[in-house]
């Protein structure tokens, strides 16, 4: 089951790759033949080439190719590396994707691993999704997981069916199902985990949700079937309070001790709000079982300005012997004007119980809210509060708003003129 479910995880992230590449790489309102990205590195005036991807569009603009290749400098000639290949339905969803290795010996493209094909139904849902291994000794794809998934007519899923591939016989085979119950209101309340053993299912887990009279979670609660005692049994629960205006104030998530008969808390989430309704403190506690004590161990504050944007997000720990809150991570955001804010990282005090200051960030953007410079500065002298340009990334867009360059700077922060270590330049050139 675990096994079966890491595969459907690896299509889901893989699938996405196309839609990934498209924002990326540079998508352009038309849709051109291809896109190709060149890299550069620029150390002491020389440019050399490094990788290049090579793109091509459908007509409604998504990526249903990319070929990504390495220079070789002694030959100097583009080697073919790798390539992926994407499809969609009529209405741009992704259905299928596969990816290849080059290989020289043979001057072809193999495939390499996974590949997927979905189906949709008429509301644009996902009803199936297959995936295929291939076996370079056979040359061939075989099939490998399958999952089914239906609806209800509200649109809510209802029934998650998960296959097998039975080489011998050439059949699909049950290996899971998940069953899912609503409320009137359409709120999920049950949920069932069955796997198949023996030629019938069996419900190995299930998961119960109740809501209060306002339609909010108030209680969740986990069981599941001990195969080897042939019981029911309980795992783990949660329960969650809720203020007048909605928000959550504490949630406590307990686990069952059957040598008690008894739920035993483990972990409480606190939180605080501010009059706006933005969360302004979380803390976690867990339950101290010698002295039935809740003991804090992490603690998040947050701060915003007039416009509810968060300008400070600070995390704590608390060690249990000295009981006080010692700083870790903290970051704060400043809006210094329209197209200019700043990004500070702080951490502990070496030395003292406070923060201290490491790098911060300086983000321009242009009218029309691009980005178009990114200047990192880094701390070389903490004790005098001075920080030194450490790196700068600039980038250019043409005249239909696509990237056409990004520069990428390097600076020793260390040395007395701060020389710059390294220039590295995307180039972006397309068809149209």
């Amino acid at each position: 089951m675990k096994t079966f479910l890491q595969y459907i995880f690896l299509l889901v992230f893989f699938l996405t790759l196309a839609e990934k590449e498209s924002r990326v790489y540079g998508q352009p309102a038309s849709a051109p033949d291809s896109t190709i990205l060149y890299l550069y590195s620029l150390v002491k005036n020389d440019s050399t080439p490094m990788e290049r991807y090579v793109y091509k569009y459908n007509a409604a603009g998504k990526v249903i190719e990319s070929v990504q290749s390495d220079w070789q400098k002694q030959e100097r000639r583009w080697k073919l590396n790798e390539k992926k290949e994407f499809e969609y339905d009529n209405a741009g969803r992704p259905t299928g994707a596969v990816k290849y290795y080059r290989d020289d010996s043979l001057n072809a493209w193999i495939p390499n691993g996974e590949r997927q094909k979905i189906t949709y139904n008429k509301e644009g849902k996902e009803i199936v999704r297959e995936s295929q291994t291939f076996f370079p000794d056979k040359k061939a794809w075989i099939n490998s997981t399958r999952k089914e998934t239906t609806y209800d007519a509200k649109g809510n899923v209802v029934l998650e069916m998960y296959y097998l591939w039975n080489p011998a016989n050439k059949k699909w085979e049950n290996n899971a199902k998940k069953e899912i119950q609503y409320t009137a209101s359409g709120q999920r309340e049950l949920v069932r985990n069955y796997s198949w053993s023996q030629g019938q299912w069996i419900l190995t887990a299930q998961n119960g949700i109740r809501y209060d009279n306002q339609g909010r979670k108030k209680k969740m609660t986990d069981i599941f079937w001990d195969s080897k005692n042939g019981c029911w049994k309980y795992y783990q629960d949660s329960a969650t309070a809720w203020d007048s205006k909605g928000n959550i104030i504490e949630s406590i998530n307990a686990e069952y001790n059957e040598k008690t008969n008894r739920w035993e808390p483990r972990q409480k989430n606190i939180f605080q709000y501010d009059d706006k309704g933005n969360i302004v403190m979380h803390v976690i506690a867990v339950l101290d079982s010698a002295s039935g004590k809740w003991i804090e161990g992490r603690k998040t504050e947050y701060a915003y300005d007039d416009k509810s944007r968060v300008i400070s997000h600070a995390v704590y720990q608390k060690t249990y012997t000295s009981n006080e809150w010692i700083p870790s991570t903290k970051e704060e955001y400043s809006y210094l004007n329209d197209s200019k804010r700043q990004i500070a990282l702080y951490e502990k005090h070496p030395a003292e119980n406070r923060f201290m200051k490491k790098t911060y960030s300086e983000i321009t953007t242009d009218t029309q809210g691009r980005v178009i410079l990114i200047k990192t500065y880094s701390d070389f002298k903490p004790s005098a509060n001075q920080y030194a340009l450490l790196s700068e990334e600039k980038t250019v867009y043409d005249q239909k708003g696509r990237i056409w360059r990004i520069t990428y700077i390097d600076r020793d922060n260390l040395s007395p003129d701060k020389k710059i270590l390294d220039v590295k330049r995307l180039y972006y050139y397309y068809a149209q």
